[in-house]
């Protein structure tokens, strides 16, 4: 995998953790880091070792957002324009993604970086995040993220929040769906990881074809057949069931970690 120069990937049995890593500007996003973002989820979805990916962050954020500082700050030559399509861009590689994104959440999680979050499979956050939907405030529409806000919690509710323009905590994005377990920050990774210790017990074939399954419900559209497509994975899954045993693809994941 190319270095990415705003992000830290680490890999465990089964997993990858992309750390945003840009804690001076506490991960606000910039065109090269959701370039980056974008470019780690493609090569981490062709990789087979991978099955599950967590999406975290170093330092006190989770996600400032956009990062206005590149556009006013930069060059003369800055496009809001291309710095928008590379937010939507990154957006659509965390939904397109075919394996399962956990989202680790703590601090502040403002404006894209909300929709980062909604963007993944599964949210968890500290108690002590807060959330932000400041782009009115800064005279910005939110084209580029509402849609995944939208799709989280609802048209009502994101309303009342996007044209608002302000912030709430933890508890109220778990009772909006934002987020789905909210913890103490001490205990955020033991409940990431009894997450992904849910995951790997899923056949890694079956787990990209049932997100692909719920993707298409989410878009109003029915399964490709109605049936429990029933293979050689499924075969090995029951017959590991009524032998009571680990199916081979969680006995070779516990084989390679144990070396």
């Amino acid at each position: 995998m190319s270095m990415p120069k705003t992000l830290e990937i680490a890999f465990g049995p089964g997993t990858a953790i992309i750390w945003m890593n840009r804690p001076d500007r506490r991960n606000a996003l910039d065109p090269a880091m959701a370039a980056e973002l974008a470019g780690a989820l493609g090569e981490l979805a062709g990789d087979d070792a991978v099955r599950a990916i967590v999406l975290a962050a170093r330092g006190p954020a989770f996600c400032a957002g956009a990062d206005l500082r590149a556009l006013s700050d930069g060059p003369p030559t800055a496009d809001p324009a291309a710095h928008a399509q590379a937010i939507a861009q990154m957006l659509k590689a965390v939904q397109a993604c075919p394996k399962p994104i956990v989202a680790r959440v703590h601090g502040p999680c403002m404006g894209a970086g909300v929709a980062l979050a909604a963007a993944c499979d599964i949210a968890i956050a500290t108690r002590q995040a807060v959330f932000g939907q400041p782009q009115v405030r800064l005279g910005l529409q939110p084209a580029p993220t509402a849609p995944y806000l939208v799709r989280a919690i609802g048209m009502r509710a994101a309303r009342r929040w996007i044209l608002g323009g302000g912030t709430i905590d933890a508890a109220e994005a778990w009772r909006l769906g934002l987020v789905h377990e909210i913890c103490e920050p001490d205990e955020v990774d033991l409940l990431i990881n009894g997450i992904l210790g849910d995951l790997m017990l899923a056949h890694p074939g079956t787990l990209v074809a049932t997100k692909a399954l719920l993707a298409r419900l989410a878009a109003g559209q029915g399964g490709d057949a109605p049936d429990w497509q029933f293979g050689e994975a499924a075969r090995e899954g029951i017959a590991a069931f009524t032998e009571d045993r680990h199916p081979a693809w969680v006995a070779s994941l516990l084989a390679n970690a144990a070396d």
